[in-house]
């Protein structure tokens, strides 16, 4: 009795959080980047470090990032994004691979397509039922992810969608803004087009590939070109001391 409870609970919390945490499922379908080809244009901004978080919508909203598949979720981080192996056991408390809670990041292979959501510890039932090897992980043991002994450990490019919540948006997001992120170029379009004068003024420059390009014309027309994705890049600078010594 007390496990249905539990399992009903688990259940019916991840449906809550069903939207927050996955992407839709038109992206799923097909309208995403391919790893095995380039149709995209990489737009780089040269900005004040202060401006970083400005971006952080995007990688809540989710990004895709190209990755070699066949690899665990643990040496996906470590090994392709730098992630300190001792961060990604004590600091990512909840993982999501296409919608399933996750709870040991070395069995658990990346797969082309996949989509994965990466949470700090969360409070309250919810971040103790859906934490990576919690003591209530057992209660929702039939929604949780099982590896699929069929699946093949073959290493290829490939594409995955990732969402990262709460801490880690600013603890792991620049480094993915600065390695770059996959995004679609109707979201980034309407991105730059209500950013504030401010925003604008902290960014030294920005390219289209090697391309120098007009701040202004880029905040009212968008990114040029008909591709669907955009890979964007940060560089950041120093921020200026503007108190004279």
């Amino acid at each position: 009795m007390l496990l249905h409870f539990c399992e009903s609970t688990a259940f019916a919390l991840l449906k809550s959080m069903k939207w927050k945490l996955l992407m839709n499922s038109s992206l799923q379908s097909g309208d995403r980047p391919y790893g095995d080809r380039q149709d995209y244009h990489c737009l780089l901004f040269v900005l004040d470090s202060a401006n970083l978080h400005c971006f952080f919508e995007f990688l809540q909203k989710g990004f895709f990032v190209k990755v070699v598949t066949g690899k665990s979720i643990k040496q996906m981080l470590c090994d392709q994004f730098g992630v300190q192996p001792d961060y990604a056991v004590n600091r990512i408390k909840t993982i999501f691979y296409d919608g399933k809670p996750v709870d040991d990041m070395d069995r658990a292979i990346v797969r082309d397509g996949s989509t994965l959501a990466f949470s700090a510890a969360m409070p309250g039932l919810v971040g103790a039922t859906f934490r990576s090897g919690g003591e209530l992980s057992p209660f929702r043991s039939t929604i949780s992810y099982r590896p699929d002994i069929r699946q093949t450990s073959d290493s290829k490019e490939g594409v995955v969608f990732i969402k990262l919540f709460n801490l880690l948006v600013s603890e792991m997001g620049p480094a993915f803004l600065c390695r770059g992120i996959l995004i679609e170029k109707k979201l980034l379009d309407s991105f730059l087009k209500n950013q504030s004068i401010d925003f604008w003024s902290r960014c030294s420059s920005v390219f289209l590939g090697n391309h120098p390009m007009e701040k202004e014309k880029l905040m009212h027309d968008g990114v040029p070109g008909t591709e669907k994705f955009v890979l964007l890049k940060l560089k950041t600078i120093p921020q200026k001391n503007n108190v004279k010594s």
